[in-house]
């Protein structure tokens, strides 16, 4: 149920604007508006999604200033072994591109990062990331264009738009977590969206700076690696503001739908489930028939109406994307490096409409990398449905 599509900056960019939310006036002076901090490096200011991505969005909670900029701590040197969903692209032409599947918010414990990744990552001559949420804190004219694409115009008000009975259920939620949601009421449902994402994060113990692509992006900027990214702050951001309110409405459903308990619990299952490589785990949802069968197994309902928004949002958020993504790294397959690594949302790659599915397509040859051997993954008990995700 962890929405895998936000964008990983966003919550970095909303970090300075949360407090205008409660009510706080906010000048349209840029010089009057906090920023984020302008560091070369993302910190615990940045957690993920839905699904991806764009994974989650989430909001950062309130932080001191000796949080630092450090991604994970030092006292443990030895790696961890497990691998999640990664494959190796190799061209006739002698190109390698090592692709991962990353979760945009981990706990301490996956670190350090198992050496089938660093391995991968240090023999590269390009870094090649969803989007660079570093030099996205520094992006000023957008930040401003969040901050006033937050609130309703003219006392216009959430309940208004997503109902009385969602308003309440969500308002009950955010008390569990000692989060008064009334006080941002004035504020539409993606910022909703991210602050729920934000508390359920945090109280899971995970961080967006033990998130993978956060972790590698921050090194390869200490390590002077040539970078890419696939999309910009500016597309990410956009996409999401522009969410028309059904489908905004189906992402706090789900949220409604959860007690504190079973939302941190999904959350933890979520990482072990990465570590894992489990692609049906990635592809539960971004799938309308993987969502609608998750749904089943919760004891939910999911009508014909709700089954074609959220088919319309996956295609909007998760597949169309998919083709850009696709079409950009052919192009960077053609750049002459020759070996790159990249990294994106783990539901970005997976079912038949995933970037492996659209390279394989193209006529490119893929490897799936095995788990480490004693990280080996029980027998797949999947239907035949599941696996065909």
């Amino acid at each position: 149920m962890k929405k895998r599509l936000t964008s990983l900056v966003m919550s970095v960019l909303l970090a300075a604007s949360l407090a205008g939310c409660a009510g706080t006036e906010i000048s349209s002076k840029p010089e009057d508006v906090t920023t984020a901090p302008r560091s070369e490096t993302v910190t615990e200011t940045q957690t993920e999604t839905t699904a991806d991505t764009l994974l989650p969005i989430t909001l950062p909670p309130a932080e001191s200033e000796e949080s630092g900029t450090d991604s994970v701590p030092e006292e443990d040197t030895a790696p961890k072994e497990y691998t999640p969903l990664m494959w190796q692209l190799t061209t006739d032409d002698g190109v390698t591109l090592t692709m991962l599947g990353s979760m945009h918010a981990l706990t301490e414990d996956c670190y350090p990062l198992p050496t089938v990744i660093t391995e991968a990552y240090e023999k590269a001559d390009l870094f090649v990331n969803e989007c660079d949420a570093a030099t996205a804190t520094q992006n000023f004219a957008l930040q401003i264009e969040e901050i006033r694409n937050m609130y309703y115009d003219g006392g216009d008000t959430i309940d208004a738009h997503i109902g009385t009975e969602l308003y309440e259920q969500l308002v009950e939620f955010g008390k569990e977590f000692g989060l008064d949601l009334t006080l941002y009421r004035s504020c539409k449902p993606w910022v909703w969206s991210a602050m729920i994402e934000n508390m359920i994060v945090v109280e899971s113990g995970m961080k967006g700076q033990y998130g993978v692509d956060i972790w590698l992006t921050n090194k390869a900027h200490e390590d002077g690696k040539e970078m890419f990214e696939l999309e910009s702050a500016e597309y990410q951001a956009r996409l999401l503001m522009n969410l028309s309110d059904d489908k905004q409405i189906l992402q706090l459903k789900l949220f409604a739908a959860m007690t504190k308990e079973s939302a941190i619990e999904t959350y933890l299952n979520s990482v072990e489930e990465w570590k894992k490589g489990d692609e049906y785990d990635a592809a539960k949802t971004v799938y309308t028939d993987l969502i609608i069968k998750e749904a089943e197994k919760q004891g939910r309902t999911v009508s014909e109406e709700e089954a074609a928004v959220w088919t319309e949002y996956n295609k909007e958020m998760v597949f169309d994307r998919n083709l850009g993504m696709r079409d950009k790294i052919i192009e960077l397959l053609k750049s002459g490096k020759k070996n790159i690594f990249l990294t994106v949302g783990s539901a970005h790659f997976v079912g038949d409409q995933g970037i492996i599915a659209l390279l394989e397509a193209e006529g490119y040859k893929i490897t799936k990398i095995s788990p480490a051997p004693d990280e080996e993954q029980p027998a797949d008990e999947s239907s035949e449905e599941e696996k065909a995700a």
